[in-house]
């Protein structure tokens, strides 16, 4: 009898443990294609990376999605499909096809920038300490909240810099420039500077006034183990599929493109900064201004525009009930010119760009 039970309780055991098991493989699946993705593909046990990665790059994705694949993690994959060189970064009205992925964040709080960007504190004082609404507004700043999963990788990936502007790169807690190698830097019994939390410790701030300056790389907006958000793009399927081609792996949603509002902050309707909105344009106070968005199309005011500049403008609303793309008209075919609105039909920020792939030559196909 005992034996008997013994067997049950073991069997049980093993019926939780597959449960545990299935339910953390169904949060998320690995990055990859099942039948050829595997987790050390990217990661190592012996890694003394936090996340056991076997590249430490901030741009971890890069190492697969290059031409050909070789000289990646594992030569092959899928990722030479949609490949990416240095020179794709958009070097704005000059070059390049893509959002970049080595572009700093601005490091003081100040919305007078040409892309509407934000810096990565949440209180417009700069404080780290400032790290609450209460203690925000108690020390009389304005609070700017931020996507945490968006605020570990910018906290993650920087520079370290002395004083509000550009100064010196701060390597070490200190101080001496000559000590710009970790191992200088502990022999000498300083602490090496390698992320947020360490750059701004109480000591660097009061020493040197150390500000980080944070980077927008590929995994400020990608996450390899999340699927689940909703992307900007109408074709995407609505839940994960085989490799989740589609769904971008996005560290939050952006069916509104509020992924792009995200660091983007100063361009949003619902911000201002000292009172006045960046999408006013309406009223110029010597801000740069941004088109509006958010916005439905097309508009019963007159004063916005009095004749759509193609027919089919007219019939966007139409465009909810299926495929959100702008139709094509004449003898046009290529959907990637497209102007596409969202879920709601507003006009949004990717209405008119895109992020990667994308030129301004509307008779070229964009993407690989």
């Amino acid at each position: 009898m005992r034996r008997r039970h013994f067997h049950i309780i073991i069997s049980l055991a093993g019926v939780v443990i597959l449960l545990l098991i299935g339910s953390v493989l169904a949060v998320d699946k690995q990055h990859g294609i099942p039948a050829n993705g595997k987790c050390n593909d990217c990661h190592s046990s012996a890694s003394a990376n936090p996340s056991k990665l076997k590249l430490s790059d901030s741009n971890l994705c890069l190492f697969c999605h290059v031409t050909g694949g070789g000289g990646g993690i594992d030569p092959g994959r899928v990722g030479d499909n949609k490949p990416f060189s240095e020179g794709d970064q958009a070097v704005v009205g000059t070059s390049g096809n893509s959002h970049g992925w080595s572009t700093f964040l601005p490091i003081a709080n100040n919305a007078d920038n040409p892309y509407g960007l934000r810096f990565i504190y949440r209180c417009s004082t700069g404080d780290p300490a400032h790290n609450t609404q209460t203690a925000c507004t108690s020390a009389g700043g304005t609070w700017m909240p931020l996507n945490v999963l968006i605020e570990r990788s910018l906290q993650k990936f920087g520079e370290c810099r002395k004083s509000e502007g550009t100064g010196e790169i701060l390597y070490c807690s200190t101080g001496n420039p000559a000590h710009n190698t970790k191992d200088l830097c502990t022999a000498a019994g300083g602490t090496w500077v390698y992320n947020q939390t360490t750059c701004e410790s109480a000591s660097n701030r009061t020493n040197f006034g150390a500000r980080w300056k944070s980077l927008a790389t590929c995994s400020a907006c990608h996450m390899a183990h999340v699927h689940t958000r909703n992307p900007w793009d109408p074709s995407a399927p609505t839940t994960y599929t085989t490799g989740g081609e589609g769904r971008k792996f996005l560290r939050m949603d952006n069916n509104l493109n509020q992924l792009c509002e995200e660091c983007h902050y100063w361009m949003k309707p619902t911000t201002t900064y000292n009172g006045v909105s960046r999408t006013n344009v309406r009223v110029y106070d010597g801000m740069p201004k941004s088109h509006p968005i958010g916005m439905t199309l097309p508009s019963n005011d007159a004063s916005y525009f009095s004749t759509p500049v193609e027919p089919e403008t007219a019939n966007w609303a139409s465009q909810l009930g299926g495929t959100r793309a702008h139709l094509n008209n004449g003898g046009d075919t290529n959907l990637t010119n497209n102007l596409v609105l969202d879920s709601t039909g507003n006009i949004r920020c990717m209405t008119c760009h895109g992020v990667h792939y994308t030129d301004s030559d509307t008779s070229t196909t964009d993407g690989p």
